[in-house]
């Protein structure tokens, strides 16, 4: 092999370079306007240009080159040299255009040569230039008798014009198509929905909540079928800071085109600033716009906040001094700062109670709320001394707390969603010391060595919640500073207990029941009013249902029944009714009056028996 036939085939084999000629010849020695290959044994030289040449065939010990064999093979596209032989590859398709629908499919047929005749047990490989456009049944094949291999072609659903190519494993020689993938028929856009926005809620930055929604929208066609590769173009909506897609060059809008099932996804991140965020979608045909909006999206600042932090009961009043297993149903509810509750699905929260017994904690629902049962039973409410406290009959009340982590309350002055110290207010009614249950009901923590004032050191301690990571032992009461996530004052906490306290009462049974005046006297064409007092040991009200029920003989009454109704209470309950002289006339004469009181409890709870008042009506 002389030396230019090495040249060019260390060429063809490193850079996969085609030696390609136009159909028809020149002049010269080579009749195809090409290189002659030389494979004699001599050591001479062979030359050539394409189109018009002239080349010289050495020789070497006498010995000439044979010539190529005839008839000499046309370079053109799909073709290459390979020693004295001419390779080519046609490419043809049974279509130039698809519909881009993920279905239809067009047949590929390629044909391998050398000098014209066919090339069987050869292998061809298949590739696409663009293979998110389609996909091919195999990527290679071995040629028949006739030199031919067959593929198929299936489109996906992205409009646009994907290359085809077969290429002859051993020559390197290859052969390129394009084919044209267009709208599929009846598929124009005619109609854009939203789909869903996972998760609906996301937190602020910082949060430790999700900071991004995936938002998606459909496209479909006039049949309602999906509508793929089509453009769909996003606006925002929303609070400073939130952003669609990558966020540049513009933050509130971004472009996607639809996939397989017509649908195009747009992830949403939020900023610093908690609100509502609306996304809007529009595909246009022609002159004509479809658009469509989410739903409301929230991003909230993910915490519970103190100042929208609530405990509820439904009932207050229960028997616990004298029935074990009574039940109250109590209930949290919370919303962040921004006054969202959603966000705080999963949040958990924990009680204590100074009597009775509670569940231990609950994880808040998708309303921001959870609910846990409060029963009767031993250990009793603290016993107080009236001389510590404001109210001298608080004996039977008892505290329960609900507490969880999140972060103190503040006026957002300045609309920033954060909080700023000199700027936003923050004052003593809002910084929460330690969580704690307050025994005695005297607002502050007791015990030894409490120092709030109005504390009682002699108390043997009230129980609180070490809220220090880790825990430092000791009951810590406000710090000054507003504490919660991002706080930078000297002493803050950034994930401090929030709590919230509620007053309920135990009560026994019925020891006093009394009437006041315990005397009939009614004026002719009068009336006389009287109190009945009903009350426990601790000369509280008895339990909610409790009913005092008063009957007479002559005369009429005025609000002869009355009920307890429930809630905390720190003195009897009194019932007032009216006795009335029902005949006022001048003449008529004084009649005997016997009052009857009837108290009627829930069931367990023991009563006073029926009693009686006597007296005249005149």
């Amino acid at each position: 092999m002389n030396t230019s036939v090495q040249s060019f085939l260390s060429a063809l084999a490193l850079g996969g370079l085609l030696a390609l000629a136009g159909c028809g010849g020149g002049t010269g020695d080579n009749p195809n306007g090409g290189k002659a290959f030389n494979n004699g044994t001599g050591g001479g030289t062979s030359s050539g240009t394409s189109g018009a040449t002239t080349g010289t065939t050495g020789t070497t010990g006498g010995t000439t080159t044979p010539p190529v064999s005839a008839p000499a093979p046309i370079l053109g596209a799909g073709c290459a040299n390979s020693g004295p032989d001419v390779i080519c590859i046609s490419l043809s398709s049974t279509a130039s255009g698809v519909p881009a629908d993920n279905t239809s499919t067009v047949s590929l047929t390629a044909t391998l040569t050398r000098n014209g005749s066919a090339m069987p047990g050869q292998i061809l490989l298949f590739s696409l230039g663009a293979p998110n456009m389609g996909t091919l049944t195999a990527n290679s094949g071995a040629t028949l008798s006739s030199g031919v291999v067959t593929d198929t072609f299936q489109a996906g659903a992205t409009i646009g014009a994907v290359a085809v190519t077969v290429t002859h494993q051993t020559s390197g020689v290859s052969n390129t198509l394009a084919l044209n993938l267009t709208q599929a028929p009846g598929n124009t856009p005619a109609g854009i929905q939203f789909v869903s926005a996972a998760p609906a809620v996301v937190g602020v930055v910082g949060s430790g909540q999700p900071t991004t929604s995936t938002v998606q929208f459909k496209v479909t066609d006039s049949n309602g079928l999906p509508v793929s590769g089509t453009s769909v173009n996003f606006t925002l909506v929303g609070p400073t800071g939130a952003y669609i897609g990558p966020g540049a060059p513009i933050p509130t809008r971004y472009t996607a085109q639809t996939g397989v099932a017509g649908t195009v996804n747009v992830p949403l991140t939020s900023g610093t600033a908690a609100g509502p965020v609306t996304i809007t979608a529009a595909v246009s045909v022609g002159a004509v716009t479809f658009t469509t909006s989410t739903s409301v999206i929230s991003i909230g600042g993910s915490v519970p906040s103190a100042t929208h932090f609530t405990l509820a009961t439904d009932k207050f009043n229960l028997p616990g001094l004298v029935k074990a297993g009574e039940k109250a149903n109590l209930t949290v509810f919370l919303a962040d700062r921004f006054s969202n509750f959603n966000i705080l699905a999963g949040t958990q929260v924990s009680f204590f109670t100074e009597a009775g017994a509670v569940d231990t904690s609950v994880n808040l629902d998708d309303t921001g709320a959870g609910s846990v049962v409060f029963r009767t039973q031993n250990p009793l409410p603290f016993p107080v001394t009236s001389s510590l406290i404001a109210f001298p009959n608080a004996k039977g009340w008892l505290n329960v707390i609900a507490v969880t982590r999140g972060e103190e309350g503040f006026a957002d002055v300045n609309g920033n969603g954060l909080y700023d110290p000199g700027v936003d207010t923050f004052n003593a009614s809002m910084d929460l010391g330690e969580p704690f249950v307050d025994s005695n009901d005297n607002g502050v923590w007791d015990g030894p060595g409490c120092t709030q004032v109005g504390c009682d050191p002699t108390h043997p301690g009230e129980y609180f919640v070490d809220a220090n990571i880790p825990p430092n032992g000791k009951y810590d009461g406000p710090n000054g500073v507003w504490d919660g996530p991002g706080c930078t004052q000297p002493g803050c906490n950034p994930s401090p207990m929030i709590w919230k306290a509620i007053l309920l009462q135990f009560t026994g049974n019925i020891i006093n029941c009394s009437i006041n005046p315990a005397i009939v006297s009614v004026p002719n064409g009068s009336f006389q009013t009287f109190d009945v007092t009903v009350n426990d040991v601790n000369n509280n009200a008895p339990v909610a249902g409790t009913t005092v029920s008063v009957s007479t003989n002559v005369g009429t009454l005025a609000n002869p029944t009355g009920t307890v109704l429930d809630g905390v209470s720190a003195a009897p309950f009194v019932h007032r009714f009216t006795l009335n002289d029902s005949d006022p006339s001048a003449t008529s004469t004084a009649s005997a009056v016997t009052l009857t009181v009837t108290v009627a409890t829930p069931a367990g709870i023991t009563t006073c028996q029926p009693f009686q008042i006597t007296g005249t009506l005149n």
